[in-house]
């Protein structure tokens, strides 16, 4: 009995190391007092909020990983040198032993199992944010401006702006995972019939609200920054899948690839200088909200 205390005393000793060295490696680097060169504040990048998120759930990894596969097995080994250079114990106390080691060890495992189910979600929203980013940057060249990942608060986002000669265009990112290995169409299809997605074998309306909401944001935002009404578009675009339209809601739902049809729509390549110029002043207040990246 006395080695299976001493297995689980050297488990809460390891245990508290292990927390006191990531934090104590995460607080020094504010102890060093490094500075940046460069004080000047950038634009969001595309995904900045996910990636943030992405490398706070990196720095997480680190607990879950030393609780579930580093400390078992170094107090496994421990107490049987232990057991080898001393006395052995009876096989009641090993069972014990054992059985107390697995209770201990299965937390840790269902622990990173969510840290990396969560980080692998992350991980495929900013890839589909950095993919429409890319196909609506085709844009920028032919005069609109393009704004990523304006955060009106903390707990929430605005993927993509567009501003056009004739609208400005909300854009929310949906990566949905696909649920079939075929090559069908109809694995990579989903209909929107003007409420409601329906997936191949589900349906949502997440997507079509946050989208909705953010075009709020944004419309009441402009219109207040420039003293008059700035028409704002809801658009919803969804990567990897065929939209199969059926209904006309308040939300566009598009592949990411028929933004740039949205935009052709509404004076993307005609643009006089008084569009310009209200483009411009639209461009400046969006500005205002999306430059706060530290160099």
């Amino acid at each position: 009995m006395q080695t299976i205390w001493y297995g689980l005393g050297l488990l809460v000793v390891f245990a508290g190391i292990t927390v006191g060295a990531v934090t104590l490696w995460r607080w020094s680097r504010d102890w060093r007092g490094i500075r940046r060169p460069v004080r000047e504040k950038m634009l969001r990048p595309p995904g900045n909020s996910l990636r943030e998120q992405l490398e706070k759930l990196d720095e997480d990894f680190v607990e879950p990983f030393l609780f579930a596969v580093v400390l078992p097995p170094a107090v496994g080994v421990i107490v049987a040198l232990k057991t080898a250079l001393y006395q052995p114990i009876p096989t009641s106390q090993a069972w014990v032993g054992l059985i107390l080691g697995f209770i201990a060890w299965v937390p840790g495992c269902y622990w990173l199992s969510r840290v990396a189910r969560k980080r692998g979600d992350h991980f495929l929203g900013y890839q589909g944010e950095v993919l429409v980013a890319e196909n609506l940057q085709e844009l920028a060249r032919q005069g609109c401006y393009l704004f990523h990942d304006l955060q009106p608060e903390k707990s929430w986002n605005i993927d993509h702006i567009v501003v056009a000669p004739d609208a400005v265009l909300v854009v929310e990112t949906k990566t949905r995972r696909k649920r079939s290995r075929s090559d069908d169409r109809a694995a990579h299809e989903v209909i929107f019939d003007g409420r409601v997605l329906h997936f191949p074998g589900w349906s949502d309306t997440h997507g079509l609200e946050q989208a909705e909401r953010n075009a709020g944001w944004v419309r009441d935002y402009l219109s207040k920054a420039l003293a008059e009404p700035v028409k704002v578009e809801p658009v919803l675009a969804l990567p990897g899948w065929w939209v199969r339209r059926k209904g006309r809601g308040k939300v566009y739902v598009v592949n990411p690839k028929e933004v740039r049809a949205l935009v052709r729509g509404r004076g993307g390549q005609m643009i006089s200088p008084e569009k310009a110029k209200r483009m411009q002043q639209i461009a400046h207040a969006l500005d205002q909200k999306c430059r706060d990246v530290e160099f």
